[in-house]
């Protein structure tokens, strides 16, 4: 019998078991979407921008703005700033 974990699947709510090579390749994509998102939305940066959002900056939604600004999705800017704890997000 193959060794792993026992997990659910998030949709469906599944019992499945991840092998050893699933669980390895979940943690490489986790590290390469760090990675990326380290790449592409430097934390100094995104403090600038978030710091220095428009004036009128109510017209759209900020996530908008800087999203646009950095050329990324509002998805991963939002998991960024979760990351990044103290901007924006309640802050």
């Amino acid at each position: 019998m193959k060794q792993g974990i026992w997990t659910t699947q998030p949709l469906l709510r599944i019992p499945i078991l991840l092998s050893r090579e699933a669980l390895h390749g979940i943690k490489i994509e986790r590290e390469a979407n760090q990675f990326a998102a380290e790449l592409l939305m430097p934390e100094e940066e995104i403090r600038k921008a978030w710091k220095n959002l428009p004036e009128d900056w109510f017209d759209q939604k900020p996530l908008e703005i800087i999203a646009k600004q950095f050329k990324v999705s509002e998805g991963a800017l939002f998991i960024r700033l979760k990351q990044l704890k103290g901007i924006g997000l309640g802050s």
